[in-house]
């Protein structure tokens, strides 16, 4: 009888935080793809400005990485890393920091609308913010299973 408890007991599951890690290697892949289709496109570098020439090794040395840092963090969630999950969390809070700074300033980009600045502002909070309440809410399944 005890055996037959012991098999029936179920690993809790990890939805919510398999579906930030899909989200997670989806938007490093994104940023790796938009960003290098960006910097290695000979239109685009040689009708650049000066101030676009500038900005060259900003994408190169800086946004291709944190893509890079995302999906590897993403694949390693998926994974059940301890490291993972903590390093997204932050990297979320801060995130969801920023995004609520940007609502409570509300600087305009004069080329866009009211509207369009108020939805951008409060999708620069809303996506990090649900990201991190889906980490939060399994935060309990995720270290009885992680390793």
């Amino acid at each position: 009888m005890e055996q037959t408890n012991q098999q029936m007991v179920k690993k809790p599951s990890l939805i919510k935080t398999k579906i930030v890690a899909c989200l997670l290697m989806l938007m490093g892949i994104s940023l790796i793809i938009l960003y290098a289709k960006v910097c290695f496109n000979p239109k685009f570098i040689s009708e650049a400005e000066i101030g676009a020439i500038l900005i060259l090794p900003i994408f190169i040395f800086i946004i291709i990485p944190i893509g890079l840092l995302l999906g590897i963090s993403g694949f390693s969630l998926f994974m059940g890393q301890k490291w993972a999950w903590w390093f997204n969390v932050i990297i979320f809070v801060l995130l969801s920091i920023f995004g609520l700074i940007t609502i409570i300033t509300n600087i305009p980009d004069p080329t866009m609308s009211f509207v369009e600045n108020l939805f951008f502002s409060i999708l620069f909070f809303f996506y990090p913010f649900i990201v991190l309440l889906l980490l939060l809410l399994d935060r309990k399944n995720f270290f009885k299973i992680a390793s």
